[in-house]
């Protein structure tokens, strides 16, 4: 069967409470056994409820004290990314949103943030999804180099290069590990990445609530 594109066709925005949006976001990251490919395809849905639930979703990700790899593989690797472009376009939106609020707010007043926006994290999201696919598909036949991958980003940062130790990073970072599903059969193949995330949300849970870093003062 087709994924079900909205959370519910027949129930009205209004009827959806700030709540009930958490209580869905909690329902998709703490459920074993759900279909990602449906969790992705409710994320991408353009109505308001879709909306907000992937606003949550997104804020429900600890992104902070990490690199911005682990930060989009952990929030990649929960979910299967839909196929369609509008889809992609929502997702990748509130993940850069949600990485600028939490990294601009976990810093002190006199340092500044390596991404200056939420759109130049955009647009190295979508770079890093299109590294991974560079890197890790059997038909791509000339692989991109790292100096490939730092012209490429060139004047993304507001008009402004992003530093190249960072880019650098990021290229190895991918090179090394493929964003990818995680195994459904058992815990033997998480990744340090995952663990650190199942751990946060641990944490997260001993005070009976979903972790929302933005939240947290």
């Amino acid at each position: 069967e087709e994924p079900q594109d909205s959370i519910s066709a027949s129930s009205a925005p209004s009827e959806f409470t700030d709540s009930d949006i958490r209580a869905v976001v909690s329902f998709f990251r703490e459920t074993p056994g759900l279909d990602k490919a449906c969790i992705g395809a409710v994320l991408g849905e353009p109505d308001p409820v879709s909306n907000k639930v992937l606003e949550a979703y997104a804020r429900s990700f600890d992104f902070r004290d990490r690199g911005f790899t682990d930060c989009i593989r952990v929030y990649l690797e929960s979910f299967r990314l839909p196929g369609e472009a509008q889809k992609i376009d929502r997702i990748m939106h509130a993940f850069s949103q949600s990485y600028f609020d939490q990294s601009v707010a976990h810093l002190s007043e006199e340092k500044s943030p390596v991404l200056v926006s939420a759109d130049a994290a955009f647009v190295l999201a979508f770079s890093v999804v299109m590294l991974n696919t560079d890197q890790h598909n059997s038909s791509v036949r000339r692989r991109m180099t790292v100096k490939d991958f730092i012209r490429n980003n060139r004047g993304i940062n507001d008009g402004q290069d992003v530093p190249h130790a960072f880019l650098e990073e990021i290229f190895h970072g991918i090179a090394a590990e493929e964003i990818r599903m995680s195994s459904e059969s058992g815990i033997d193949r998480l990744t340090n990445v995952q663990w650190d995330e199942i751990l946060r949300n641990e944490e997260g849970q001993k005070r009976n609530v979903l972790v929302y870093p933005s939240d947290l003062k």
